[in-house]
């Protein structure tokens, strides 16, 4: 998200689109894989 803000002060709006896009996709993947976790963590404690 540095990079992101750094090509943003820098004007450069295309490339800082591409890592905001880049580092939100990589958000909602570890979002994802948190879920998953406390999700298997959940059901293991369940049996």
């Amino acid at each position: 998200l540095t990079l992101a803000t750094y090509y943003e002060s820098t004007g450069d709006k295309e490339r800082a689109k591409k890592f905001f896009t880049i580092a939100e996709k990589i958000e909602k993947v570890l979002a994802k894989n948190k879920e998953t976790i406390t999700k298997a963590q959940r059901e293991r404690g369940a049996r």
